[in-house]
């Protein structure tokens, strides 16, 4: 219980910091540069897209297995997906809040598609039920986009 308590802290705590700096980038927009938001970008991919190289998964002899590695990773991505739900509902309110810099906009539209790209179908719905109806239809309006310019498609 402990260990579970430790990393809800964590993720609240990351939650919160993430939060914080994306008002910042919403509310700034118009005095920050473009390297302020893809620096926000990059943030946000790392928390989304975890390097490998960064997971320490030993097995015998001291060889880390692919397996070992996928396996850890879908554990990161499964619990990282408990929180983005807050942190999109987070980016749609600030996006209703502020108005954005066009400079910045190509930056701020990866960082809620990375975010996107880990959710299931099950956490999309609940992104949709506690929306408002303005924030609803912006969510909606996102979501196209994602399917449109940011999901990879096999055709």
């Amino acid at each position: 219980i402990y260990q579970r308590h430790r990393l809800t802290n964590r993720h609240h705590i990351i939650n919160n910091i993430f939060i914080s700096l994306m008002k910042n980038v919403f509310k700034l927009s118009n005095e920050l540069k473009i390297e302020g938001s893809q620096s926000f970008e990059r943030l946000v991919g790392n928390l989304c897209e975890p390097n490998t190289q960064n997971i320490l998964t030993i097995s015998n002899g001291g060889s880390t297995k692919d397996s070992d590695i996928n396996n850890s990773l879908l554990q990161i991505k499964s619990g990282l997906r408990k929180y983005l739900p807050i942190l999109i509902c987070n980016y749609i309110k600030f996006y209703l809040q502020y108005q954005i810099n066009i400079i910045i906009k190509p930056s701020l539209d990866n960082v809620i598609y990375k975010m996107i790209d880990l959710l299931t179908l099950n956490e999309l719905n609940f992104i949709n039920k506690v929306l408002d109806q303005q924030s609803r239809v912006v969510f909606k309006n996102i979501y196209e986009d994602y399917k449109k310019f940011y999901k990879w498609k096999d055709e």
